[in-house]
């Protein structure tokens, strides 16, 4: 091999592992989410928890219902007392899908198409943090009250 093909691979060879390596991630995951039906009532059992995800910033909104439009949850933080139900529902006129899945991972929900919807009894007080598996900045925390 002469001069300029040594030369030759050093200017290619780092260009092509670039090439391989951002071809290797980034998928989503649009597979079905295993958990109760979309319409089911859970009960919280999780710790609360402030980890995982983005900080979420908006100051919470004292309402039980979360509207899943324009690729958002909205409002994002929301307030509750020991023993309410909040319920998610999938307003999007696009036909995307999403979850409600709670960062501690052991409460989620379905896949919610399009007019489905999602509700979670919340039995401890905390700050529970959940996201979107479908869609990663998707997310979103309810504060549960004494």
């Amino acid at each position: 091999m002469g001069a300029d093909e040594v030369n030759a691979l050093r200017t290619i060879l780092p260009v092509g592992v670039l090439l391989v390596a951002g071809a290797c991630g980034g998928g989503s995951d649009n597979g079905a989410i295993a958990g109760p039906p979309s319409s089911a009532v859970t009960q919280a059992t999780d710790a609360p928890t402030t980890t995982g995800g983005p900080a979420v910033t908006d100051p919470p909104t004292a309402t039980d219902a979360v509207s899943i439009e324009k690729q958002a949850f909205g409002p994002k933080a929301v307030t509750v007392k020991v023993g309410q139900t909040v319920t998610w529902t999938n307003k999007e006129t696009d036909g995307d899908s999403h979850t409600v899945t709670f960062d501690a991972g052991d409460v989620r929900s379905a896949v919610l198409p399009p007019n489905a919807t999602y509700a979670h009894a919340f039995t401890t007080p905390g700050t529970f943090a959940y996201h979107c598996s479908i869609h990663a900045d998707m997310h979103g925390v309810v504060v549960v009250t004494s």
